[in-house]
């Protein structure tokens, strides 16, 4: 009993130290779990719809894009892969639980984006412009932007052509397509 004593009077600074190192990691990734929404909940109802209008108007600024939603985990896994194209005035919204930085991955993509990251306010948080398509045959890289809840995929060009800077607030209207060019 008295060399556990011993061990215990000799080691507390690193007995206590270790306990910190170990359970306060611990403690975020149980909460951080514990408060993971499902994938239900992952959407909110204004972006349920296949197609909406996103659009902005400011003084020299000016955007109307035709959005397709991402509806689920594997619509936002595929993304824009395999295309050979976006259209003009059109682009993909990946909608996330989390206002959050947000990983982008180019996998099998053909063409350069520009991603514009939004709150759930739609106020433009972030923006990223000409992210190269992935090179084939070579590891593509994961892009992180935001923080964000919904991350808007256009082409490269999009943003310095509408002339969009952080900040800028859009509206949404759930429905169909709208095409108006620039």
């Amino acid at each position: 009993m008295n060399a556990l004593k011993d061990f215990l009077s000799k080691n507390i600074a690193q007995i206590i130290g270790l306990s910190i190192v170990i359970l306060i990691p611990l403690f975020f990734i149980i909460t951080r779990t514990q408060t993971q929404p499902t994938e239900q909940e992952s959407i909110q109802p204004e972006f349920t719809t296949r197609w909406g209008c996103l659009e902005h108007e400011i003084e020299d600024s000016k955007l109307k894009l035709s959005i397709e939603n991402t509806l689920n985990t594997t619509e936002r896994g595929q993304g824009l892969s395999g295309r050979e194209e976006l259209p003009e005035n059109q682009g993909m919204m990946f909608n996330f639980a989390r206002h959050d930085r947000q990983p982008m991955w180019m996998y099998k993509m053909k063409f350069p984006l520009d991603f514009i990251v939004l709150d759930d306010e739609l106020k433009m948080t972030d923006l990223q412009e000409n992210i190269p398509a992935c090179e084939p045959n070579t590891q593509c890289q994961v892009f992180y932007v935001g923080p964000g809840t919904h991350v808007v995929e256009v082409n490269a060009g999009t943003i310095a052509k509408a002339v969009l800077k952080k900040d800028t607030r859009f509206r949404w209207e759930p429905g169909e397509k709208c095409a108006v060019p620039l």
